[in-house]
């Protein structure tokens, strides 16, 4: 399935937020790219794009990442809405 891309430049602010935090909280649980992509079946390439903002994330995609890094996605939320 092709994912859904950011037009060159138009990065939304909260887009970037939530791909700082996610790949912040990757990192402090000591996890590769690839292994995050491993626990959601995905390819590395996957977790590179959305964590560069190169690509949207679906509702579906937050609650497996959220779910592979022991985050509650409600706290994510409202984690990059401040």
């Amino acid at each position: 399935m092709a994912r859904a891309k950011y037009p060159s430049g138009h990065r939304l602010p909260v887009a970037e937020a939530l791909a700082g935090l996610l790949a912040t909280r990757r990192r402090a649980l000591k996890l590769k790219q690839t292994d995050v992509a491993r626990l959601l079946g995905r390819s590395q390439s996957f977790v590179s794009e959305y964590e560069a903002c190169h690509c949207r994330l679906t509702v579906l995609d937050l609650l497996d990442l959220c779910r592979a890094l022991k985050l509650d996605p409600a706290k994510v939320v409202q984690q990059i809405r401040a």
